[in-house]
Order: structure tokens, then C-alpha cells, then sequence
């Protein structure tokens, strides 16, 4: 495993689990039907705090850890972003799998810009203002405090696109994998072809051969090499 491709599973891995930390509140507005008070509820007060943690500024220490949060998940995106880039340069036999990894991270950053964090932008900033202090007598409340249409759709929406973040970084992950055992192989195969090839040079070495006689002892390793990888075509050969 190079080094960059141990940058980029590593950052996405954090990145991912980061993701499933939303699970503990997206699985019940996703997988529930009817859905009852009491997962929005959890769900409203996980985001808008989520929301606060992240979006809010102000001068205060609370805002300075805030940055700090914020800076270090934007680092951890970038490092992954320019290790695959890196690896792309390198353009190895399994580029595609580089390529296809850079398609899935690009989306995922999309998907959060652009959509998850316009929809935290339209949270209430606090969840006093529509959670009950018994979220089971929330259908008792009165309407202005209770969590509006929309708000559930936007609840539902941030959970339907954390999912879609998770499955792209777990595809991700899933490739570097793939492409490491590839390339695994690959080395595997040339070592041996590499271990014929010190033997031939030692044979020239040692019995001083001419040009004519190298290529023909040369010749015949590459054939029981063949021979060894693939003994059912020579078999089957009249």
C-alpha cells in the first residue's frame, strides 16, 4: 500500500464515520411509517444543535472551537482530495479505480455544500421554540409550537443525503481496497518475471554468451513462463 492511497482511506474512513454518527437519528425519519413525534423531535434537536455547532459565528471561545471543528473536517476532505489527485499523476495499470474514487469524493462534497448545509441553514436556531417539554404530548401542543410540514421534509431531506454521502464514501473506500489487491498481484506476477531475468544475467555472467545465445536462453525462460501461468493453453495446443 503506497502512501497516499493510505492518506485517502484513512480521511475517508474519518469522513465516514462521521457520517454514521447522524445514523443514531436519520434511521428512524427514514425507516418509520408513520413517523411519530418522538424520532423528529430527537432529530430537530440533534440538527439545530449540529447546525449551531457548525454555521454560527460569534466572538465568543464557544466560536473559536467551533472554527476549530470546522477546519479540521475541511482538512481531513482536502489531504483525501490531493492524495487521489496525486495517484492520478502516478497513472498506474488500475487508473480507473483512482479516477472512479475521485467521481464518488467529488460528489459527496457536493452533496454536502450544496444541499445538506443550505438545509441546516433553515433550522430553527433553537429547538425551544418547537419542542415540548414531553415530546409525547407534542399533538397537545399548540400549533406555532409544533414542528411544521416543512421542517419534517427538511429533516428527512438531511437524512436522505447523509445516506447518500455514506454509500459514496463506502464505494470509495471499497475501491482503494480493490485496486491495492490488484496491484498486489500485478507485483506478484512481475516479481517472478523480474526473478527469471537475475538469472539470466547471472547465467551471462558467469559463461560469457554472446548476444545470440542471451536471447535464445531468454527466449526459452519467457516460454516456461508462459508455461507455468498458463498450462491449459499449452495443453490444449496440437
Amino acid at each position: 500500500m503506497t502512501l497516499a492511497t493510505g492518506i485517502v482511506l484513512t480521511s475517508c474512513s474519518f469522513l465516514l464515520g462521521a457520517q454514521f454518527i447522524h445514523w443514531s437519528v436519520d434511521h428512524r425519519t427514514l425507516w418509520t411509517n408513520p413517523i411519530s413525534p418522538i424520532p423528529i423531535t430527537n432529530s430537530l434537536i440533534y440538527y439545530t444543535n449540529l447546525s449551531n455547532l457548525i454555521l454560527q459565528s460569534s466572538s465568543s471561545t464557544t466560536s473559536s472551537n467551533q472554527n476549530y471543528i470546522l477546519m479540521v473536517f475541511k482538512f481531513i476532505t482536502l489531504i483525501g482530495l490531493i492524495s487521489l489527485l496525486s495517484k492520478l499523476k502516478n497513472s498506474s495499470i488500475s487508473v480507473v479505480f483512482d479516477l472512479a474514487s475521485l467521481v464518488l469524493l467529488i460528489t459527496s462534497i457536493i452533496v454536502e455544500i450544496a444541499h445538506v448545509i443550505p438545509l441546516l441553514k433553515t433550522l430553527p436556531k433553537s429547538p425551544i421554540s418547537f419542542n415540548p417539554s414531553d415530546p409525547l404530548t407534542i399533538t397537545q401542543t399548540p400549533t406555532s409550537l409544533r414542528p411544521t410540514s416543512s421542517i419534517i421534509m427538511t429533516i428527512q431531506s438531511i437524512a436522505s443525503l447523509n445516506t447518500i454521502i455514506s454509500v459514496t464514501l463506502t464505494g470509495l473506500i471499497v475501491l482503494q481496497i480493490a485496486q491495492m489487491c490488484i496491484e498486489k498481484s500485478l507485483d506478484k506476477t512481475l516479481g517472478v518475471g523480474i526473478q527469471e531475468e537475475k538469472k539470466l544475467v547471472k547465467v551471462v555472467k558467469v559463461k560469457g554468451l554472446d548476444k545470440q545465445k542471451v536471447l535464445r536462453i531468454k527466449e526459452q525462460l519467457n516460454g516456461n513462463l508462459l508455461d507455468r501461468q498458463n498450462p491449459l493453453e499449452i495443453q490444449s495446443q496440437p
